[in-house]
């Protein structure tokens, strides 16, 4: 249940925030900016997403803008059902997010242990 906890945490966290931005980043708690991140590719689309597969998103870090915090908040609460039958969120932003709003990004510039095993990702 790794994507339900995912949802559960980020809907929490998002919930508390006590500021708004016009940008939003997700990062997950294992990674870390490196020197290959550059802000200046993640200007286009509401959502910037790395796609693993065509309907597999790496979540180590995407982004979204805030005119789409609504969207993203609805999809993660209509993927809860589905993380409980063994749905990766990976795949519920990938198939849920309409295709209009999402950017595609090549490298992210994150690096970090790698969450099943212990080698070090750079991506």
């Amino acid at each position: 249940y790794k994507s339900l906890g995912e949802i559960m945490m980020l809907l929490r966290a998002f919930g508390r925030f006590a500021f708004s931005a016009n940008f939003y980043f997700k990062i997950s708690g294992r990674y870390y900016l490196n020197e290959e991140f550059d802000l200046n590719k993640w200007k286009s689309g509401q959502f910037v997403f790395q796609f693993i597969k065509e309907n597999y998103i790496c979540t180590r870090l995407y982004g979204l803008r805030s005119d789409v915090v609504p969207l993203w908040k609805k999809t993660l609460i209509n993927g809860i059902l589905l993380t409980r039958i063994g749905y990766p969120i990976e795949n519920i932003l990938a198939d849920y997010i309409p295709k209009k709003y999402v950017e595609r990004i090549g490298r992210l510039g994150v690096m970090g242990n790698g969450g099943s095993s212990n080698e070090i990702i750079r991506d």
